[in-house]
């Protein structure tokens, strides 16, 4: 996973990252995720980037 300052995070079973409010991120190559939103998230809060 990349943020924003284009730190790296090797995402593997049991990793947790915690992205604050209005930090740029993406995820590539081929990974499941669970995605906990806190406060919890509202549908028109959300949008995709292609």
């Amino acid at each position: 996973m990349e943020l924003s300052d284009k730190n790296i995070v090797d995402l593997k079973p049991g990793v947790v990252v915690m992205i604050k409010p209005g930090i740029p991120h993406r995820g590539y190559g081929d990974f499941k995720a669970l995605i906990v939103g806190i406060p919890v998230l509202q549908e028109e809060d959300e949008y995709f980037v292609s």
